[in-house]
């Protein structure tokens, strides 16, 4: 059994079966996906890809799945999209990461339910093994798939491509990009480790 908070296992059920109950996305036509990264994926060469892909209009967008927070030139703490830039830039001071910061894998799952809300195909690229009770795949596995595979008239897609401990990450852009070009996504929650 999963170590989730009741009030956070309600909160990802009901989320779940409010986008389950939007008006269907559709059936036939190609959605290009948002495709979101989290931390254990961030790598340079699969943002390099996922880049190409936005340009030729194979993905929709591209965002990280968790924030951070870091330490401003002044002290003050400040929450900024993982994987942003550190330090100054210009006029924009991004902060140093406070060692030992780390996001929540249920809030992680709230981000992605929140870009399925919005958008009828999302991607989530991951390095998550499963083999924390709380993280990303048991959660998504215990409290979104089961709703969004119940009913598929929604036409909704949630994809979660994990990557395997194994695979290299050239490999896993390769998989990836594959995947990806091939215009098809399945509806429901589907999930296929590479």
């Amino acid at each position: 059994m999963l170590s989730v908070q009741p009030e956070d296992a309600a909160r990802l059920a009901s989320a779940a079966q409010n986008i389950a109950a939007l008006p269907s996305a559709g059936d036939s036509a190609w959605w290009p996906p948002i495709v979101c990264y989290d931390e254990c994926a961030a790598d340079r060469r699969l943002k390099a890809m996922l880049h190409r892909r936005a340009r030729d209009a194979t993905v929709h967008g591209i965002t990280p799945l968790w924030w951070e927070t870091r330490l401003d030139q002044a002290g003050q703490d400040l929450q900024v999209w993982g994987g942003a830039p550190a330090g100054r830039k210009g006029d924009l001071d991004f902060g140093v990461r406070i060692s030992g910061d780390s996001w929540p894998d249920v809030n992680v799952v709230d981000v992605i339910l929140s870009n399925l809300a919005g958008f009828p195909s999302v991607v989530v690229l991951t390095a998550d093994r499963g083999k924390q009770p709380d993280g990303l795949l048991p959660l998504l596995s215990q409290y979104v798939a089961p709703t969004l595979n119940a009913d598929l008239s929604h036409g909704r897609s949630l994809v979660v491509l994990p990557k395997r401990p194994k695979t290299s990450i050239d490999r896993y852009v390769r998989y990836v990009d594959g995947f990806l070009n091939t215009r098809q996504l399945p509806i429901g929650f589907y999930r296929r480790d590479f």
